[in-house]
């Protein structure tokens, strides 16, 4: 399954240089550093997978990590080492699916904020690993816009 969802090419799209994780809008910035989340968070997983594999193949020795890892996964869990890094689905090939489904998401997220159009449309906060911090890091960006200060402005939403 990972061999299928984990094209190589669109790995190595998640690119984020300091620049853009020093923005200077907070919106930016979060979008940016939620790449670089997604980026680690698929290393880790890749980095597991392979070491499981290789091992499995002769050409590497067992670790008391890679056996924890391959236990888990046997059992049908998803990993603590992967779950520390985002908690999501508990079965791992709903959790490798939903992950890579917030990778592509947030390539399409980076590339509207590189264009600045990011809240021309409507956004899908399931496309996040941390929404709660998108929705402070607008509400920065909203008070430097209105030029006061952030404790004034509160989150009103509606299921209209």
């Amino acid at each position: 399954m990972w061999a299928v969802l984990y094209p190589k090419q669109a790995f190595e799209q998640l690119q984020v240089s300091k620049e853009q994780l020093n923005a200077a809008d907070p919106v930016a910035a979060f979008v940016y550093m939620e790449v670089a989340t997604a980026k680690e968070v698929l290393q880790a997983v890749h980095e597991s997978i392979s070491t499981i594999t290789r091992i499995l193949q002769g050409a590497e020795m067992l670790t008391a990590k890679s056996q924890k890892e391959a236990t888990e996964l046997l059992k049908g869990a998803v990993p603590g080492s992967w779950s520390s890094r985002w908690e999501g689905p508990e079965a791992p090939n709903a959790w490798i699916s939903l992950v890579n489904k917030k990778a592509a998401a947030l390539l399409t997220w980076a590339q509207r904020v590189s264009q600045q159009e990011l809240l021309n449309a409507p956004i899908d906060l399931s496309d996040l690993f941390h929404p709660e911090t998108f929705l402070n890091a607008l509400r920065q960006r909203s008070a430097r816009g209105l030029g006061i200060a952030i404790d004034e402005l509160k989150l009103v939403s509606s299921f209209e």
